[in-house]
């Protein structure tokens, strides 16, 4: 099982400039729905425990008890990049008795109407269980897309079952299962954009680090860039934005941030162009 707090810098990268695409209309997200059937899947019983948060990037959705759900027409699809990471959170409401949740997401990376696929389970954690009384527990972490992901709509599943290991199909007999439509992004590899070339682009150093941390945009960076740390629950602890010219180095003060391992995000307000993992110590 992945977990998500890792101790080494690793660089999650993509070369190459998104295509300008325009957002995939109500229509386009139905004919691709209809392209595939996928497989059927659903909880006996969500009563007890069910999915109440689920925040993908810029997905952010808020439900209530249901065996399954399909959100794949009704709620606007997120984008993913290739060969990016973005930030999961997923929140299991309870009714009184708790138990471990076994959190699963699938995507289907290569639009082959399954899950089945190598890389296609994207996010696999455990919430233990807390003590009983307790409303709501959460899990975090990050999600990464490969970097051969087919660009178009297709289909994510959430699936979260009491106890038990799960799969993508098939009924389970407590929990809850909901499904949305993502939409990943074309990019032109024959275009290179330097920020996340790992010759050539984003120093981070010195890692682990202690009450500073200095990062270098040595590629072609002329432009406006966000810098994030996330959290191991992919929520962001600090956050500066600044422009970046090439060969800057300037330093981010980590005196507020507690000793853990972190995700250190670079974007241009769009896209993620670079995430590396961070560990900071005292």
């Amino acid at each position: 099982m992945k977990k998500c707090l890792v101790l080494a810098l690793t660089a999650v990268l993509f070369s190459g400039v998104v295509v300008a695409q325009e957002k995939p209309t109500p229509k386009a997200i139905q004919e691709q729905s209809d392209v595939y059937t996928y497989c059927a899947t659903q909880s006996f019983y969500s009563g007890d425990e069910w999915i109440g948060h689920v925040q993908v990037g810029d997905l952010n959705n808020t439900s209530g008890k249901s065996v399954y759900t399909d959100y794949f027409i009704v709620r606007e699809s997120v984008e993913f990049l290739p060969g990016s990471a973005v930030p999961v959170t997923l929140s299991v409401n309870y009714d009184w008795e708790t138990f471990d949740e076994y959190c699963k997401i699938w995507v289907d990376f290569n639009q082959d109407g399954d899950f089945n696929d190598v890389g296609e389970l994207a996010f696999d954690e455990v919430i233990f269980s807390p003590e009983n009384g307790t409303p709501t527990a959460h899990i975090g972490g990050m999600m990464e897309i490969p970097a051969d992901a087919v660009s178009g709509v297709t289909r994510m599943r959430v699936v979260i079952r009491r106890e038990d290991s799960v799969t993508p199909c098939g009924s389970i007999p407590f929990g809850e299962v909901e499904d949305y439509a993502v939409v990943i992004q074309a990019v032109n590899r024959h275009e290179q954009f330097n920020i996340s070339d790992p010759e050539t682009g984003l120093r981070v150093y010195p890692n682990p680090a202690n009450h500073s941390v200095w990062i270098q945009l040595t590629g072609k960076a002329d432009k406006e860039v966000r810098i994030r740390l996330l959290n191991g629950l992919g929520a962001t602890v600090l956050e500066k934005s600044m422009y970046a010219s090439t060969g800057e180095a300037f330093s981010i003060d980590l005196s507020g941030v507690d000793t853990g391992s972190y995700w250190l995000s670079v974007d241009d307000g769009k896209v993620t162009l670079q995430t590396v993992k961070l560990m900071v110590f005292r």
